[in-house]
């Protein structure tokens, strides 16, 4: 059974392609209030007019982040949810990872969910709930990712830290931890990867976008109001 998110404000950072648009969308239909943000900002995005707001804004800025809050104050006056999805990767092998882009990676993927939260906070209304994007390879492991899956195990322990700081207010902060899903990403995997994550996946293909969105769609409503503090995959069995 859909939520009914009539009256509460939702925002989603990367929301503008793959499984953030998928979210926004699903929040949106659910009657929810919208800001999205991402880099750039599409031409059509998911829902326009005066309950959706799409912004082009960047995880990596401080500046850019905190000025995202106060347009969400003065348009909105508060959040009910919260959703980190921002995030890139690539595929390289340590050997030949760079620590610029080892910094990169991190930059957006943890730090970006780090400055997003610490600026949103003070929008959060009592009983609201904070989403975070991770990997559900962050457990089981992928090669040639390191920097990836290190930015997404370490939103466990900040999950785990941030709902024993704001559980006071009824606040609940749970990470959602997709296997492979059909996006960007997998688009560029090497196709010996790609064909072996099919193999293990006992439904026997990928995730997609809409798999995400309706996990993240049940934790915003109220069915959810006492899962706090979990990671919960979404990856078809593994």
């Amino acid at each position: 059974m859909t939520p009914d998110l009539t009256g509460r404000t939702a925002f989603v950072s990367g929301g503008f392609r793959g499984i953030g648009r998928a979210i926004t969308a699903a929040l949106a239909d659910a009657g929810a209030r919208t800001v999205s943000c991402g880099l750039t900002v599409p031409e059509h995005p998911v829902r326009s007019g005066d309950r959706h707001l799409a912004v082009r804004a960047d995880v990596t800025s401080e500046a850019e982040i905190t000025e995202l809050a106060g347009v969400i104050r003065e348009r909105f006056g508060g959040l009910d949810v919260v959703v980190c999805n921002a995030g890139i990767t690539e595929f390289s092998p340590i050997e030949q990872l760079t620590p610029q882009r080892w910094r990169a990676v991190l930059d957006t993927d943890l730090s970006g969910v780090f400055r997003v939260v610490r600026a949103l906070l003070p929008l959060l209304r009592n009983s609201a709930s904070v989403v975070l994007i991770g990997s559900r390879s962050a457990t089981s492991g992928m090669p040639a990712v390191p920097h990836y899956l290190a930015a997404k195990a370490a939103l466990t322990g900040f999950a785990r830290s941030l709902c024993r700081e704001v559980g006071d207010r009824g606040v609940r902060v749970n990470v959602v931890a997709p296997g492979a899903v059909e996006t960007d990403i997998t688009a560029i995997m090497p196709d010996a990867i790609r064909e072996r994550l099919v193999r293990e996946i006992p439904l026997g293909r990928l995730a997609v976008p809409a798999d995400v969105a309706g996990l993240v769609l049940f934790l915003a409503g109220p069915g959810a109001g006492f899962i706090n503090g979990e990671v919960i995959t979404v990856d078809g069995g593994i």
